[in-house]
């Protein structure tokens, strides 16, 4: 592993009459001249890695990248510089590991769980931000129409997931409702319990973690 420092972006300079952008470091280096295009830069995976030591950008050679935003590493890694982003660096051995899972990834994986949506009366709801407001103003007129405030018409019907329609009276529509407000709130506290766990689980997004769908 060796580390070429950080760069930032100084002023363009005019090349064959073409602006072209520099990157200099904190001794007034020119990344281009003192390490991109010379013949005796280190070979390599050349990553950059951001304060967390997680490859925010890569390339096969030093020459296609833009040092800007982390410090500047070439490591003996083998990898395609795509599959190396987002890997964490271990400083102590040089090596690309996969990044632990980070509270915000198990918040992505219950949205994804939610949105997919719940089994009511054998089919499947969605629950997306779309089909919550759906659902909840459904719920407010079934809620009025047993109250006898409203009237629920006679031939309401829901559009499941896979676009047929099923059938509900001001009763099921409350049901439904309820039903939809446990799904949400079981993954809310599955995910809580995940963060939780120190470290959390590689695996965070298997089944065994998460309420039924």
């Amino acid at each position: 592993m060796i580390s070429l420092g950080t760069w930032a972006m100084g002023d363009p300079v005019a090349v064959f009459g073409v602006n072209v952008v520099r990157y200099t470091n904190a001794s007034g280096q020119d990344w281009y001249q003192s390490v991109a295009w010379a013949d005796d830069r280190p070979r390599g995976l050349a990553i950059i890695v951001d304060a967390e030591d997680l490859v925010i950008s890569a390339g096969g050679d030093v020459n296609e990248l833009h040092p800007v935003g982390g410090e500047v590493l070439v490591v003996n890694d083998t990898r395609a510089p795509e599959d190396a982003i987002g890997m964490k660096l271990d400083r102590g051995s040089g090596e690309l590991r996969t990044r632990p899972p980070t509270a915000q990834d198990v918040d992505r994986e219950k949205a994804r769980r939610i949105a997919a949506g719940f089994l009511f009366q054998a089919k499947r709801i969605q629950f997306d931000d779309k089909s919550k407001a759906n659902i909840a103003g459904a719920v407010q007129l079934a809620n009025m129409a047993q109250a006898g405030d409203a009237e629920w018409p006679a031939d309401f019907a829901w559009i499941t997931a896979d676009n047929s329609l099923l059938s509900l009276t001001a009763e099921a529509m409350t049901v439904m409702g309820k039903c939809a407000a446990d799904f949400e709130r079981q993954h809310i506290f599955a995910a809580r319990a995940l963060k939780n766990m120190s470290p959390i689980p590689d695996d965070y997004a298997s089944n065994s973690y998460w309420p039924a769908g």
